[in-house]
């Protein structure tokens, strides 16, 4: 996988959906040269075409070892000396976390001196709770941990089992807004899952989910250390999934349904339920109904 450090903390940077490279550590923003736009494009380009022909081909858990050509590899020792090499296709980071997108995992690395916050992390994921007759599906898309290792220089490594066919959002770039209803509509799910168990995730971001483009689901991986318990009136969650989906928009949103774009911009209803149910009436009413859309290789961003 590409990736790009920070010039003036070392940082990884985050590549956006616009194009520009950001650093979350330090915060600082920067632009492609013109050899690094040329192979994140061709990067990039792989990845959506192999997405696109596995959903053509009408399955979601396709042979991906193409992209894996594009792999990079950390090593990590733990505290008793044992060695462990992490091969990935992304990497990025939130709050300084850093994560690593592996073959069968989705690894989180917490720095010394901040591994309460992956305890933190286990804690909040082992309260969520699910309807007795949905928790087969449901249960899928909130991070079940296959390996929890302290490791030699202090740092708490937590991997997370990942789900065939599941991809970084953030690395799928600008979406249109075919593509972006239907993730908002998984993420308005995503925020009853929360609303259930009497929680506010507090860290949905472009960095923590990701999307099946063939099966059209979504699941929370990330920032889970950020999940308090939920308060009455709370909208926290309601409102930064309309900001990820505007951000996810990037520059299609001149090309989005006034509709779409006036819910996103409104101010959530007071649970999510009811939150949910308002979309739904947009989507029904105001967008035509519910349509199945394609991932396609061509699209702009």
């Amino acid at each position: 996988m590409i990736t790009y450090k920070c010039e003036f903390c070392g940082g990884e940077l985050v590549i956006s959906p616009s194009g520009d490279l950001r650093c979350d550590y330090c915060g600082s923003k920067s632009h492609f040269s013109d050899a690094q736009l040329r192979e994140y494009r061709e990067f990039r380009s792989n990845m959506l075409k192999y997405l696109a022909a596995a959903a053509e081909r009408k399955s979601g858990e396709k042979d991906d070892s193409g992209l894996w050509s594009y792999a990079e590899r950390e090593y990590f020792q733990t505290e008793d000396g044992q060695d462990v090499t992490v091969e990935y296709l992304f990497r990025t980071g939130d709050d300084g976390i850093e994560m690593f997108f592996a073959r069968e995992s989705v690894i989180y690395v917490f720095p010394k001196g901040r591994t309460v916050q992956g305890e933190r992390m286990l804690q909040n994921i082992a309260r969520v709770r699910f309807p007795s007759a949905d928790m087969k599906g449901l249960s899928r898309l909130i991070p079940t941990l296959k390996a929890r290792l302290s490791l030699q220089n202090g740092d708490l490594l937590l991997a997370f089992q990942r789900e065939p066919g599941f991809y970084p959002l953030e690395s799928f770039g600008a979406l249109p807004y075919e593509h972006a209803a239907w993730i908002l509509s998984r993420l308005e799910n995503l925020c009853c899952i929360m609303a259930y168990s009497g929680l506010v995730h507090g860290g949905f971001r472009l960095e923590s989910v990701y999307i099946n483009p063939y099966t059209h689901e979504a699941a929370l991986y990330g920032g889970w250390w950020k999940t308090e318990p939920e308060r009455k009136g709370m909208t926290t969650d309601l409102i930064d999934i309309r900001k990820l989906v505007l951000r996810l928009l990037g520059v299609n949103r001149a090309e989005s349904p006034k509709a779409f774009l006036e819910f996103l911009n409104s101010v959530p209803e007071t649970d999510a339920y009811t939150d949910f149910e308002r979309w739904d009436y947009v989507i029904e009413n105001r967008l035509g109904g519910r349509r199945f859309a394609r991932f396609e290789k061509n699209r702009k961003g």
